[in-house]
């Protein structure tokens, strides 16, 4: 798709179309007259554009500064996530069609030569590697975590206690990131925007909020609490949430009910006695 078929394109926005302006038309027509121009005379096409910053000069009011970074990297070379795709996200103009648009718009960063960037290319593949990685990890404990449900259940923490909870914006980003929508990690997990006190007094109760968090087992949590830190850590317990310190009593008295059952399994493997399930 050329620039004269991307600006021909009146329907890509259908419900925030704005009203154009007698000045944004007089530019309009002003673009397509060079670009009949360009065309006639065969000029050379040396700048690099952002295609969505084309759509909203064809359909927006105010489009706003030009912003090539949808395909350019800080340092003004090829975006690494975008550089199996790169066609897909710029178009050629001509060197005096940019510096007009440059004129009446500003932005930019100015690009006409392509080159991928080493820096941002490593840091592409350290991001890529953390989260092949992380994922493989959460991926690995689920599989574990189910079998130790199904064949002895008293060595998961889920067992003893409610799943834990963990803020569903985070979560969100955090899937986001692994599923390589997001080019950033989620960043420290915060568990105090799910968390309401009952009333200001220093006593007051303190509940989850309904719908901003979601369930998952305390194995899975330590996981990612692990990598990411922040919290706090938090129960299945909507309302009247215990306090840090009953939580922490909790933990305490689960993790040595769960060590009791290892060795308890181990002396039965040293004795020739066969798991059970139910031990």
């Amino acid at each position: 798709m050329e620039i004269g078929d991307i600006l021909s394109k009146e329907a890509y926005v259908l419900f925030y179309q704005r009203q154009s302006s007698q000045s944004m038309d007089d530019i309009r027509i002003h673009v397509r007259q060079m670009l009949e121009e360009n065309d006639k005379i065969k000029v050379s096409l040396h700048r690099y554009i952002s295609r969505e910053w084309l759509h909203r000069f064809s359909t927006f009011s105010n489009p706003g500064p030009i912003t090539n970074y949808d395909f350019l990297c800080q340092h003004s070379q090829i975006l690494p996530r975008r550089a199996a795709s790169l066609t897909d996200y710029y178009a050629t103009i001509s060197s005096s069609l940019w510096d007009f648009l440059y004129e009446k718009f500003g932005g930019g960063p100015s690009s006409s030569e392509l080159h991928y960037c080493l820096t941002c290319q490593n840091e592409f593949q350290v991001m890529k590697r953390k989260r092949e990685i992380e994922l493989r990890a959460f991926l690995t404990l689920e599989g574990q975590l189910k079998r130790l449900k199904n064949n002895i259940p008293a060595l998961t923490y889920g067992y003893y206690m409610p799943p834990n909870v963990i803020a569903k914006a985070w979560i969100d980003k955090w899937k986001a990131f692994v599923e390589e929508n997001e080019f950033e990690p989620p960043g420290s997990i915060d568990n105090n925007i799910i968390l309401v006190r009952s009333s200001n007094t220093c006593d007051a109760k303190l509940h989850l909020r309904p719908s901003q968090y979601v369930e998952l087992p305390r194995e899975a949590w330590l996981f990612l609490q692990s990598i990411y830190g922040g919290g706090p850590e938090l129960l299945c317990i909507p309302e009247d949430h215990p306090s840090l310190e009953s939580l922490q009593k909790l933990i305490a008295k689960v993790n040595e009910k769960i060590v009791e059952t290892l060795e308890s399994l181990k002396r039965r493997n040293a004795d020739g006695i066969p798991l059970s399930s139910h031990s």
